[in-house]
């Protein structure tokens, strides 16, 4: 067969470099496709307010936190509503003094937790949280002798517990498209928490605490 002349041959090479080096954008291309797309992070700040329960006692609850993504950090105040109420007797210096001595209970408490299930839709979302807790608690009391107070000396003790949450936000921007209200968001949540007192190691209190609270929350995707 003849061979083809010189200037085809090069037609036809300068044909296979441009179909060749028209693809590669088109692969690069195909490859950044492919790739995950990196998640935001997100950030929240919550305030709640809410009451809880333990053996017939009930509590106010007011909490601030911290939400990292799938985690949480907390600090929580715990305040008794109601002083209770028994008598006792004082004796100083051989001369005894009955009256009415009242406990009251606060609880400070550091709570480290995480979503292992998040379920977000337009008008609502539900997060389940699993946490950690421990902190300080103080039993105050005061003897009341005819109208005098007496304190007496408080006692402090140390929990240590576990708990689970379940917590429900409604965001704002549903309704609204105002600058200053799109990352708030309103709702509720429920929560049961089994503390163990740290310090009497022979005879160990436990405590089982259940409430609800409501909360607000403002947050945004940072990074």
């Amino acid at each position: 067969m003849p061979r083809g002349t010189p200037g085809k041959e090069m037609n036809l090479r300068h044909v296979a470099l441009v179909a060749l080096a028209a693809s590669i954008p088109h692969l690069s291309y195909g490859e950044e496709n492919t790739a995950p797309a990196k998640k935001d992070t997100e950030v929240d700040l919550s305030l709640k307010y809410g009451l809880s329960r333990r053996d017939g006692i009930s509590f106010e609850e007011r909490r601030a936190s911290l939400g990292i993504d799938d985690f949480l950090i907390e600090v929580g105040f715990r305040r008794e509503i109601e002083e209770r109420g028994e008598n006792d007797t004082l004796s100083v210096a051989g001369l005894s003094m009955k009256g009415e001595r009242q406990f009251r209970t606060y609880q400070v408490n550091f709570i480290f937790g995480y979503a292992p299930l998040k379920i977000s839709m337009d008008y609502l979302e539900l997060t389940s949280f699993g946490q950690v807790m421990g902190g300080i608690q103080m039993n105050k009391n005061v003897l009341n002798v005819k109208g005098e107070n007496i304190p007496g000396d408080p006692q402090f003790e140390f929990p240590l517990g576990a708990g689970m949450r379940l917590e429900a936000a409604h965001p704002i921007a549903y309704w609204t498209t105002f600058p200053f209200l799109k990352n708030l968001e309103l709702g509720a949540g429920f929560f049961g928490e089994y503390l163990v007192d740290q310090v009497e190691i022979t005879e160990p209190q436990s405590d089982l605490y259940w409430g609800g609270y409501g909360l607000v929350r403002i947050g945004r995707k940072l990074w």
